[in-house]
C-alpha cells in the first residue's frame, strides 16, 4: 500500500466515523427530549388526577375564583378542607387549609400548607366555570405545559378535564 491509499482509506475512514458519531448524537438529543416530553405528560396527569378529585368532592366554589385560581370548599380524605390551586408566573400551587371550611379567601401561611403541583405552565388561564363562578356545577381545566430543558421549543403538553360538583348545594 502506497501512502496515497493510506491516506485515502484514513480520509474514508474519518467521513464514516464523523457520520457515526453525527447519527449518535441526533439519537442522544431525542432520546433526551423525548424522555422529558414523558415526565411532563405523567406530572400532568397527576395534577389534573388531583385536580378533578378535588373538585368533585367539593361542596362551592368561592366567589374569588378566576381563570388563574380556583378556591373552594373539598373534602380531602373525607375530612372538609378549604383548596386554593392558583397560577403564579408559571407555577400552579395547591394550598390546603388545616381546618374545617373556612371564609372565602382567608387561607395564610399560618393556618395552611402549599405545595407546587405544575411547573412550566404556558398560559396562566387554567380554570373556566360552568355556568359562571358564582353558580358553578363544573369547572374545566386545562393544564399546557412545556418539557423541561425545551423552553424554546415549540413542544407544549396539553391535557384538558371537566369535573362536575358532586357535593354542590
Amino acid at each position: 500500500m502506497t501512502i496515497t491509499e493510506l491516506m485515502v482509506a484514513g480520509s474514508l475512514m474519518l467521513m464514516v466515523m464523523g457520520a457515526m458519531l453525527t447519527l449518535f448524537s441526533g439519537v442522544q438529543r431525542t432520546s433526551v427530549r423525548e424522555s422529558a416530553r414523558s415526565q411532563a405528560g405523567d406530572a400532568v396527569r397527576i395534577s389534573m388526577e388531583r385536580i378533578t378529585r378535588d373538585v368533585r368532592q367539593s361542596t362551592r366554589i368561592c366567589p374569588t375564583s378566576d381563570g388563574s385560581r380556583l378556591d373552594f370548599d373539598t373534602y380531602v380524605n373525607g375530612v372538609p378542607r378549604r383548596v386554593v390551586y392558583a397560577v403564579a408566573g408559571d407555577s400552579l400551587t395547591r394550598q390546603t387549609g388545616t381546618g374545617a371550611f373556612a371564609s372565602c379567601g382567608t387561607l395564610t401561611a399560618s393556618n395552611s400548607s402549599s405545595r407546587v403541583f405544575a411547573e412550566r405552565l404556558v398560559s396562566t388561564t387554567v380554570f373556566t366555570y360552568d355556568p359562571d363562578v358564582e353558580s358553578a356545577t363544573a369547572v374545566a381545566i386545562t393544564l399546557r405545559v412545556r418539557p423541561e430543558n425545551y423552553r424554546n421549543d415549540n413542544v407544549t403538553i396539553e391535557l384538558t378535564s371537566e369535573a362536575q360538583l358532586r357535593n354542590g348545594g
